[in-house]
């Protein structure tokens, strides 16, 4: 795959960078890539004004995890900037809009910029597995913009790590948006190109339970009782396809796939009485029957993963690290996280 840039500043894409980018798109996409560079002037927007300087950005999505995140450092809402993407899906803009006027509520300095990416032509390319980048690039964007030296994405360690359920979901089939070699490939490209942010990811050693579990406690202690209410509006669902069924509504998480399997372990594990209305739950008959039959191969996935448990060659065989990177650790979230996905109820 060939993609052509307009770049403002040629002589910083050394050899070094382009091999760097290219290695990075090919790690979350599996595909071969080449980086065609255009000079160009510099666009006439001029200076922007009234921007106070921040310390950081954070991403923010409408899932459970990003929330999460948000919630954890809601009372520093004033140096933390939010960065999300106006998704398509109605389901996702649904549950934007929810965590948007309850956070904002919350906390009056907190600040969420949503912006719209999409193609200007007919769609060619139906698959969404270089999404994160353009999300994490929006960040840099804003950070660098903001004077912000770190860009934060908030994703639990066992999705990230995100070792496969069965072979047949290895590559590029299971998503490598928050691995920790992707960003260590795109640090490496802020570095050589000499922009002084880095992107990070706090939270790769504790599992999304204990994720929910730090933002109960956050929100206990501020006054934020509405949060538990709020995790229930949030999407996790890797389907969206809740409203295909009689009687089923497109803004609810299915339930029953891998996606919806964490989150719901992830409340037994926190302990905490998971509010979220499911389509699991509210569909009867034969409409419940066709979703449990659409769902059988995570659910066989799950079954899978419960004979075979991981070893730190898996880990290591199934993906680069990044230099001196703690395997085995990475390895014990990936395992609790796995335990709370078997904990999860499949009804």
């Amino acid at each position: 795959m060939v993609i052509s840039v307009h770049v403002e500043n040629p002589d910083a894409w050394t050899k070094e960078v382009q091999d760097d980018v290219v290695d990075l798109l090919a790690w979350l996409t599996g595909d071969i890539w080449t980086l065609d560079l255009i000079p160009a002037a510099a666009l006439a927007i001029g200076q922007m004004k009234g921007l106070a300087d921040i310390e950081r950005v954070m991403l923010l999505s409408g899932g459970l995890d990003s929330l999460c995140g948000a919630v954890i450092s809601l009372d520093d809402a004033a140096n933390t900037l939010h960065i999300g993407h106006r998704d398509a899906a109605r389901a996702v803009r649904h549950a934007q809009e929810q965590i948007r006027k309850t956070l904002a509520s919350a906390n009056n300095a907190f600040e969420w910029q949503r912006d719209d990416l999409g193609v200007t032509t007919r769609k060619k390319e139906r698959s969404t597995r270089s999404r994160s980048l353009l999300f994490m690039s929006m960040g840099i964007a804003a950070a660098s913009a903001r004077h912000a030296s770190e860009v934060i994405v908030p994703e639990n360690g066992s999705t990230s790590v995100n070792y496969p359920l069965t072979p047949a979901r290895s590559g590029a089939l299971t998503t490598r948006s928050t691995h920790p070699f992707t960003f260590y490939m795109l640090n490496r490209v802020l570095s050589g190109l000499g922009l002084d942010v880095v992107v990070r990811n706090p939270y790769e050693m504790v599992t999304k339970g204990q994720m929910l579990e730090q933002a109960a406690a956050a929100a206990q202690t501020s006054g934020f009782t509405s949060f538990l209410h709020l995790t229930g509006e949030s999407l996790s669902c890797a389907k969206l396809d809740s409203g295909r069924y009689k009687g089923g509504d497109p803004n609810l998480n299915c339930g029953l796939c891998v996606a919806c399997l964490v989150r719901r372990g992830a409340y037994v594990a926190a302990q905490l009485a998971d509010p979220t209305t499911y389509a699991s739950q509210r569909l009867t008959g034969d409409s419940l029957a066709k979703l449990r039959y659409n769902r059988h191969g995570d659910l066989w996935a799950i079954e899978y993963a419960q004979k075979h448990p991981i070893a730190s060659r898996d880990l290591i065989s199934g993906a680069p690290w990044p230099e001196g990177a703690n395997v085995e650790a990475y390895l014990d979230v990936a395992r609790r996280g796995r335990k709370e996905l078997f904990d999860a109820p499949q009804d």
